[in-house]
């Protein structure tokens, strides 16, 4: 059988908790909220393609200039080998222990990094207009403490 997709169109926000000092929205379903069901072969699938690895949209030289650029904001965490999982699966599973950063998360990494490269793509006056999100989790938090970290306003919009 086909998978089914539900969808859901709301209306309006909900406004305003306040954590560390940011603004958080929590979307509401409005009065004429509506849910459609379809199938999965109602969806336009992509063809497969073969890519290189010049063709990603992620390079190495990306992944090196974030290391640099948060090294500073984020714990450099360990990864543990974890024997009970190796024996399971038969061979050496490593766990890396996210838990340690501050929100308890590796969304951090993300969110301090995303909040660097638009200060550096739209300059100080990305300090005023600050980031919006829509997240009920672990970016969300992660953004609202980086962004008060490096000064910058965050907007949490929560589904």
């Amino acid at each position: 059988g086909s998978t089914r997709m539900v969808s859901r169109t709301c209306g309006g926000l909900n406004a305003t908790r306040s954590f560390m000092n940011f603004r958080f929205l929590s979307a509401q379903p409005a009065e004429d909220s509506t849910v459609r069901e379809t199938s999965t072969s109602d969806v336009p699938q992509a063809a497969p393609s073969k890519k290189s690895l010049d063709d990603l949209p992620v390079t190495f030289a990306d992944i090196s200039r974030a290391h640099v650029a948060i090294r500073s904001g984020v714990v450099r965490t360990s990864c543990e080998k974890s024997y009970f999982l190796s024996e399971l699966i038969g061979a050496n599973v490593y766990l890396k222990t996210e838990f340690r950063q501050f929100t308890g998360s590796f969304k951090e990494r993300g969110a301090r990094n995303a909040i660097l490269k638009a200060m550096r793509e739209n300059g100080e006056e990305f300090r005023k207009t600050g980031v919006i999100a829509a997240s009920a989790g672990n970016h969300a938090l992660a953004l609202a403490f980086h962004g008060k970290e490096l000064g910058v306003p965050v907007t949490v919009v929560m589904p």
